[in-house]
């Protein structure tokens, strides 16, 4: 995610290099694990005077720098039933780290890779020539789709020795899990720390069977197929069919049920909650929640399981700090 910064023009070109970093910290800590890579520059008059805009990109910018230069069906460029989380983790070392082929490609004094932990759904994948940040964030939705919440980060490892940054993996929530125990959490319109709350309900888009498609012609191709039998009761027509193509790829028919099911649990039927979360005296962000964390909304009678992916901290001389986060969650 960008940061915008103002600064007064009598800082020099030269003192604000390509990829100098900005550090943003808040009541003695470093926010959010990052920093931020000086990416572009716009001089403005304000005034009488003049002031540098600057924008700059946190470290996943670092990831939108590589394509997967491999060549299909190589070790580097398939890799089959592997968790994704590990997976993930390969492709940066390929790609960014020392086991890049290509030496000139290697950032790995500056950026490791943390150990594996195969915690999430076991994939399969093909992805040559891709950029590699679409094939991690393709990986991180097949295993949410097949079951288990996967996000990634790159976050900053150490301050004063190299390799100063870190790409990780998370499960389940990229913070705290705020939903039970010590921590717990409620919030909502009702409680004063939520608003332009909206539910809907939406079965336009849904689909209840999947047939995945394999190599093959005729007679001889494979299929998989995933059906959700529960919402077959729902009404006389609750049988909506797609199918897609997986050939790109060899699959078993087992693998490619499974491909079946993570397009499956995509296309359900969904009750949808939207809202912004506020930083409110009683529920403060910094000490009560923060950017990555899980937690329970009631809305409406309902209870949505929600995730803190988006945060919005704007500060200016003339209104402070305002910090607004994005809730979304499903039924």
């Amino acid at each position: 995610a960008p940061l915008t910064l103002g600064l007064p023009a009598h800082y020099t070109r030269e003192q604000l290099p390509k990829d100098g970093t900005i550090e943003v910290w808040r009541d003695g800590k470093l926010e959010l694990e990052t920093v931020y890579l000086i990416r572009d520059w716009v001089k403005v008059p304000v005034g009488r005077l003049w002031q540098w805009q600057l924008t700059a990109y946190d470290l996943n910018y670092l990831l939108t720098g590589r394509t997967i230069d491999y060549a299909a069906d190589s070790a580097q460029s398939k890799k089959s039933a592997d968790q994704a989380d590990d997976m993930m983790k390969a492709i940066v070392l390929e790609n960014f780290g020392t086991s890049a082929t290509d030496t000139t490609r290697r950032i790995n004094t500056y950026l490791s890779i943390e150990a594996d932990a195969g915690a999430a759904q076991s994939v399969t994948k093909a992805f040559a020539n891709r950029p590699a940040l679409n094939v991690l964030r393709d990986l991180a939705q097949m295993s949410f789709q097949l079951g288990t919440y996967l996000v990634f980060d790159t976050v900053l490892k150490s301050l004063s020795t190299q390799p100063r940054y870190e790409f990780r993996t998370y499960v389940n929530q990229r913070g705290y899990d705020l939903r039970s125990g010590q921590q717990f959490a409620l919030v909502g319109p009702d409680f004063g720390n939520v608003t332009g709350a909206r539910v809907e309900e939406s079965a336009s888009d849904e689909v209840t069977r999947v047939i995945a498609g394999g190599q093959g012609t005729g007679a001889a191709r494979t299929y998989g197929r995933a059906t959700e039998s529960a919402r077959l009761n729902d009404s006389p027509f609750a049988l909506r069919e797609m199918f897609i193509n997986a050939s790109q790829v060899s699959l078993t028919a087992a693998e490619l049920q499974d491909e079946a099911r993570a397009h499956l649990k995509g296309r359900r039927a969904v009750k949808r909650f939207t809202g912004e979360l506020l930083n409110t005296p009683g529920f403060a962000y910094g000490l009560d929640w923060g950017w990555g964390d899980r937690l329970t909304a009631q809305v409406y009678g309902d209870s949505f399981d929600c995730r803190i992916n988006a945060l919005t901290n704007r500060v200016t001389q003339e209104t402070g700090e305002e910090i607004r986060a994005t809730l979304k969650g499903e039924l």
